[in-house]
Parts: structure tokens; C-alpha cells; sequence
């Protein structure tokens, strides 16, 4: 069973100005995509802070509205750069951890094969001590 993500979305923040979020343009500064982020989330806030004054919202309820939405957003969600740091932090985790793996599995194969030589070793002696032992046999009853 797969399961599948939603389709990204647009988000059209016409409330004083023309603005998209995500921007379709390339970004050319570090940190822009987080100003950008905010920018647009501002602008959310004082739209939906308009649209329930519009409908007669009390202000205090329509504050307490927009801080509860910014802080869930702020928490719960998670912008491209936090998820390329997450990616590069996991990607480097697995890779040490194939690298412990890789080893552990090294240093047992080694094991393995000196415990294989030394029951190669004994159960050849066994042999040759129950040969010895046989013929001794023979030797005495026949």
C-alpha cells in the first residue's frame, strides 16, 4: 500500500500588494525563501484578521484565532531549508552508521572463519583419535 502526499499548493496573498507563496522566481539571497515565508505569513494573518472582523469577529477572538494559526505554523510546520537540514543530517547518520555496520560485519566474518579453521582443526584430531583408537581395537582382538 502507498501512500501519497498531497499536490503542493499556492497560496494567493492579495491583501496590499500582488504576492504567491511559494515564489515562482529563484531565490538569490540565504535566508530570502524564510523572509519571503514570513512576509507571507504576515500577510495571511492580516487577511484572516480582516476576514473575521468582516463577519463580526470580537477582536480579542480574532486575535487569539491568528496567534493560535502563527503558532502552530511556526511549529508544526516545516520550510525547504528545515528539510534539507533534516535530509543532510539523516543521510549522514545512515551513512555512519553503514560504515559501523560494514566493519561489524567485517570483523565477524573474520571470527567466523578462525571459529571454522579451529572446528576444522578438532574435529580432524577427533578423527584421527577414534582411527587410532579402532586399529588399537583390532589390534587387541584379532
Amino acid at each position: 500500500m502507498t501512500a501519497s502526499l498531497p499536490a503542493a499548493r499556492t497560496v494567493d496573498l492579495n491583501v496590499d500588494g500582488s504576492m504567491t507563496f511559494p515564489p515562482t522566481t529563484g531565490l538569490s539571497r540565504r535566508g530570502e525563501g524564510l523572509f519571503l515565508f514570513q512576509e507571507a505569513l504576515m500577510k495571511m494573518e492580516l487577511a484572516m484578521y480582516q476576514a473575521l472582523r468582516a463577519i463580526d469577529v470580537p477582536e480579542l477572538k480574532a486575535e487569539a484565532v491568528i496567534q493560535a494559526l502563527e503558532s502552530d505554523m511556526l511549529t508544526l510546520l516545516a520550510t525547504k531549508s528545515d528539510l534539507t537540514n533534516l535530509e543532510q543530517r539523516l543521510t549522514a547518520e545512515i551513512t555512519h552508521i553503514d560504515h559501523r555496520l560494514t566493519s561489524e560485519i567485517h570483523r565477524l566474518t573474520a571470527e567466523i572463519a578462525k571459529s571454522d579453521l579451529k572446528l576444522s582443526i578438532r574435529m580432524a584430531s577427533m578423527l584421527a583419535v577414534t582411527i587410532g583408537i579402532l586399529i588399537g581395537a583390532m589390534k587387541v582382538f584379532l
